[in-house]
């Protein structure tokens, strides 16, 4: 789940799943926006996508224990 402060208010923005390849990067899968057609996207890497957008302030990390 990626974080947004808007004026001292943070609120989700954008959710999707962390995935590591084979290569034990980290990727962040997540659908696009409807103006790019709504398609499954698999980012280069979740901190390359972090750092692409500024207005997104962190991100809430949940793993299941089984």
């Amino acid at each position: 789940i990626i974080s947004r402060d808007r004026s001292g208010l943070y609120s989700t923005a954008h959710v999707g799943l962390a995935l590591r390849t084979g290569d034990g990067v980290l990727h962040f899968m997540h659908a696009s926006s409807p103006s790019n057609y709504g398609h499954v996207t698999v980012d280069a890497q979740l901190s390359k996508y972090l750092y692409r957008y500024h207005s997104d302030s962190g991100i809430l990390v949940a793993r299941p224990l089984r």
